[in-house]
């Protein structure tokens, strides 16, 4: 069946192939035919997908864009394949391409047509896994409910369900658009001029409804972007307009001011495309006497088009539909300048950095004078084009986002890993991007600085933009340093690293204080989590990013629990002390240099900043020094060890930490003295000291402030109830076992089992996060700790997950809203007590898990813990007012959320 569909002509093996599937639909054994299809589709998706081989397919109307797509995918590692049953002129580049045999399907053997389409179904199932369809077809005569030519057939996507296929829908405009919806977007819209209403698009608002909420019922997912989001029912989020940027060399536009500007215009359904509104600007102004003109590419192949786009100073996409298309894209890929109508509400990524010349029908005739006359600036917006398409259309990143819908709709995730060269790939492209901004702005900064001073301090400050590039490509770019086996990219980074740390600190301090200022006053405040490889670090500069700050977290090194952080330093950290020791002191200063440039609020923890400190625990005096002087806002925040002394903890009671501490001064700062000098230094610099729950004891001047936040919408809780005669499964997960308590734990469990007591302890140690999770999913307890007096991020992840959660808690004060939590709590003396009932079903531990997970989502979620860190910068950072008015719609978009 293979060989035979794949041939591009018919033959004489496709032709039975077809007669056998005529008969076959005809017989009193087709039920019993696709059973045993669906049967062997869904074995064969299994056996794939054990051997993390797993198949999709893009089609099957021929959009130009689902050859990028399918190149992603492959990206992946899923064997990705664009089918299509028929092509347009502007381009025939799809792996398997079955216009040929649609036409004589149709034309030699209309009755056979039907058995011809269930054969390329059959084959389908049998072949792929994943489906990407566009809304109104597949591989099956579509039609049938709300509209006779266009949707996806109900009975094919029953089928892929059934086969335990993947189905996502993607939209490209004319197979979700009603007249009357696209009538109410605005004056402009795509309906205004449409030459034969029902002939391109659905048109019909109810045959619309009908058939999106059918495929929207069968769907994994269906996916939207731009203006399909307000049409689609339920849409998720998906910029899938991919190109493959690295086939396109920019041709950035020349300030050649003798020629006309020269537009380009390539509308397929100029009456789609607002072609009649640039025509008349365009002959306006030529009758005007401005030098400019308009080419027009229509009914011509992509590649001719391409060819036009390199030779225009500026392309024009459309001026109605509200949204810009696959043209636009294209032109901006290859450094062209962009003209386009874009609606205020249309859903598009990086709106900020969007390069696009937005202009309506009614300010045609400005712009295009403005560009004609005066062209400095198209360079500029080329370049930018340019780089907004690598940022957020290119391979790299649509496979990110398609890796995370597999993760969270496919049921394929495990079976998908996100290939590390594909993130690093992408990373070093986003790195060149953000440092050019970065330069930018900052040359223009001092630019104007430098202008408005005298001579004398000119003179002396005349190095000070060079050193400040030298410092941020060094720092922000760590690729020269992490390919070590590349001699060239070795001397680069040394000599970079000897000269620019030549310069003294002060430098740096200075014009990070003036970044900082300006960052503030116009509302852009940028944040810094690190150092310490705390899992925590990512969600809290998500609570940030919802406040509508720009953050990013930082490390130098990782644990084995978590790696995923923005900024991961490891490899140069490993290398440098391993192979150039003496040269790591500079490598700190230097990223500490370019960090007092880049953010303005810092949060660490109390055991290190960036620079390393004399004392194996501690911020460096200097660095402090650095971060006030620069006027940063510096917030420290506790996790245990990095505050916590020995004759403090022994004094909490006859349960603490220190107890049973195997080597004293190894895991802790231990050292009284030592643990005062250090808190002290930091609260006299700091713009406050947080903590929290037992961690309050060691720093008393500090803020109370809960800030372990939970991804509560990506754990979702499942039932927790002990059905009668189950054992009952209590996990424990310990980095350090003398440090929970595990031996109470293990002597109650031995005891119970040896009295008959149905119970099992499940211990998990050493290994990464999710892997708890995950076993933390199979239980119905999690023992947290049983000595320190307070419950641990593992509780609330449990918690979060509808699990109970035994505790030992010193003080019902420590947690949030200590009356409702519905922590089990267990003294090391109850915990065989505790357990007892839970086995027993003294304990409702459905109830319980139910109410931890309630509780979670109302104090510990994203958007919880969003909204106290609000309220701290608003109250202790002194922030301007376009900052703290940024910072309060943040915490009212947070709350909003809670609600």
């Amino acid at each position: 069946m293979d060989r035979a569909i794949r041939v591009p002509t018919p033959s004489r093996p496709l032709l039975r192939l077809v007669l056998a599937f005529a008969r076959l639909r005809n017989a009193s054994c087709w039920d019993f035919f696709l059973d045993s299809l669906l049967a062997e589709a869904s074995a064969s998706t299994e056996r794939r997908r054990c051997a993390h081989a797993l198949r999709s397919i893009w089609g099957t109307t021929p959009i130009v864009n689902v050859v990028a797509c399918a190149a992603a995918d492959r990206l992946l590692g899923v064997q990705a394949e664009t089918v299509v049953l028929a092509t347009y002129h502007t381009t025939h580049r799809f792996d398997v391409n079955l216009a040929e045999q649609e036409k004589w399907a149709l034309a030699q053997a209309p009755q056979l047509w039907p058995s011809y389409r269930w054969l390329l179904f059959a084959w389908a199932l049998l072949s792929y896994d994943i489906f990407f369809y566009f809304n109104d077809r597949g591989l099956l005569p579509p039609g049938g409910y709300g509209h006779p030519q266009l949707g996806i057939n109900a009975e094919e996507m029953r089928l892929i369900r059934v086969a335990g296929k993947a189905l996502f829908t993607l939209a490209y405009g004319a197979d979700y658009r009603s007249r009357a919806r696209t009538y109410r977007a605005g004056s402009y819209s795509l309906c205004m001029a449409c030459p034969e209403i029902g002939k391109y698009c659905l048109c019909d608002e109810a045959a619309a409804s009908k058939i999106l909420a059918k495929i929207s019922a069968h769907a994994n997912a269906v996916l939207g972007a731009g203006l399909s989001m307000e049409q689609l029912p339920n849409p998720v989020q998906m910029d899938f307009l991919v190109i493959d940027v690295g086939r396109f060399r920019p041709v950035y536009p020349r300030r050649s001011a003798g020629k006309p500007l020269r537009v380009v215009h390539a509308p397929n359904h100029p009456f789609f495309k607002g072609t009649q509104y640039l025509q008349e600007a365009v002959q306006f102004l030529q009758a005007s006497g401005v030098p400019i003109e308009l080419i027009l590419i229509q009914g011509q192949s992509n590649d001719e088009a391409l060819r036009a786009f390199s030779a225009a100073d500026v392309v024009a996409d459309q001026f109605i539909s509200g949204s810009f298309g696959y043209t636009a894209i294209e032109a901006m890929a290859l450094g062209k300048p962009v003209l386009c109508f874009i609606r205020d509400d249309a859903v598009l990524p990086d709106r900020k950095h969007l390069p696009i010349i937005g202009t309506s029908p009614d300010g045609l005739v400005e712009t295009l004078r403005r560009l004609a006359v005066s062209r400095g600036d198209l360079p500029r917006i080329g370049h930018r084009s340019r780089q907004y398409v690598e940022q957020n259309y290119s391979l790299e990143s649509f496979a990110l986002r398609l890796h995370k819908l597999y993760q969270s709709a496919s049921g394929f995730g495990d079976s998908v890993p996100r290939p590390a060269g594909v993130l690093q790939a992408h990373h070093r492209r986003l790195r060149v991007i953000r440092a050019t901004r970065f330069a930018t702005a900052l040359a223009r900064t001092a630019h104007a600085v430098l202008l408005r001073y005298p001579r004398r301090l000119t003179a002396r400050l005349w190095h000070v933009p060079a050193l400040v590039q030298k410092l941020f490509v060094v720092a922000r770019h760590p690729a020269a340093l992490r390919y070590a086996s590349r001699k060239r990219a070795l001397q680069a980074a040394k000599w970079l690293l000897l000269r620019a740390t030549r310069r003294p600190l002060p430098l740096p301090i200075r014009a990070g204080r003036m970044l900082t200022a300006l960052r503030l006053w116009t509302g852009r405040p940028r944040t810094l989590w690190g150092i310490t490889p705390i899992l925590t670090l990512p969600l809290l500069t998500r609570c940030d990013r919802l406040l509508g700050l720009r953050s990013a977290s930082m490390v130098f090194t990782t644990y084995y629990t978590f790696t995923n952080f923005d900024i991961n330093f490891k490899r140069i950290h490993i290398w440098l002390l391993r192979d150039h020791p003496g040269h790591y002191e500079n490598f700190c200063r230097l990223i500490l240099a370019w960090a007092l440039l880049r953010y303005d609020i810092f949060h660490f923890f109390c055991d290190r900043g960036i620079l390393p400190s004399r004392h194996p625990i501690g911020i460096k005096e200097a660095e402090l020094d650095a971060l006030r002087s620069s006027g940063k806002r510096l917030y420290t925040y506790t996790y245990g060890a990095d505050v916590r002394t020995r004759q403090k903890t022994l004094s909490l009671g006859e349960y603490n930490l220190c107890r049973n501490c195997p080597e004293p001064g190894r895991f802790c700062i231990c050292n009284d003295e030592s643990g005062k000098a250090n808190v002290d230094a930091i609260a006299q610099r700091a713009t406050r000291m947080v903590s929290m729950g037992d961690m309050l004891s060691y720093v008393p001047n500090a803020v109370n402030l809960h800030y372990w936040p939970i991804d509560t919408r990506a754990m979702s809780a499942g039932p927790n109830a002990v059905p009668p005669g189950e054992v009952l499964r209590v996990a424990h997960a310990p980095n350090h076992p003398h440090f929970k308590g595990t031996e109470f734990l293990e002597d109650a469990v031995a005891r119970l089992q040896k009295e008959g007591v149905p119970i099992e302890l499940v211990r998990i140690q050493g290994v990464p996060n999710h892997k708890v999770l995950e076993l933390f999913q199979s239980v119905h307890v999690v023992a947290d700790q049983f000595i320190a007096g307070f419950h641990g991020y593992t509780a609330l992840e449990a918690m979060a997950l509808g699990k109970a959660v035994l505790c030992f808690l010193r003080d019902p004060d420590m947690v949030m809203e200590g009356t409702d939590c519905p922590i089990i709590r267990t003294t090391p003396a109850s915990i065989y007590k505790v357990l007892k009932g839970c086995a027993l079903g003294a304990y409702d531990l459905r109830a319980i898990g139910e109410r931890s997970r309630l509780y979670v989502e109302r104090h510990h979620s994203i958007e919880a813990v969003a909204s106290r860190l609000g309220d701290l910068y608003l109250t202790s950072a002194k922030l301007p007012l376009p900052s703290a008015s940024r910072v309060r719609r943040g915490i009212r978009r947070s709350e909003s959320l809670l609600k």
